[in-house]
């Protein structure tokens, strides 16, 4: 919970006092919902960061290649540095486009930390 951009320690705490856990319990909210201090407005762009998340579709083989990689290493490399066996430029470029959905999602803190590994693990 604590990865969305923006939640931090406070907004997690008060997220958490009222059951929601993970990813998963926040999308599935009523947005209309008062919880603890948080804004509406903030509630709803969490609400929309976890979707972005949640809908993130990747096969776990096109990640394998790059598993020591931290989401936002792999975000910063060009193109054409990612092709190796098996992973083509066009292949790496759309990698690159998917999970880039992420870099608005998650705070860059989360996305250095955060392998493609782990990523093929979730």
């Amino acid at each position: 919970m604590s990865s969305i951009d923006g939640v931090g320690e406070a907004y997690a705490s008060g997220l958490s006092d009222n059951g929601i856990r993970s990813l998963g319990d926040l999308v599935g909210i009523d947005p209309r919902r008062r919880i603890g201090n948080i804004p509406a407005i903030k509630l709803r762009e969490f609400q929309a960061k976890a979707r972005l998340v949640t809908r993130l579709r990747v096969s776990p083989s096109s990640l394998e290649p790059f598993a020591d990689q931290s989401v936002s290493q792999f975000l910063g490399e060009s193109p054409e540095d990612l092709v190796r066996p098996g992973v083509t430029l066009k292949s790496g470029q759309r990698l690159q486009e998917t999970l880039m959905d992420l870099q608005i999602a998650l705070g860059n803190a989360q996305l250095r930390q955060i392998t493609l590994g782990d990523l093929m693990n979730a």
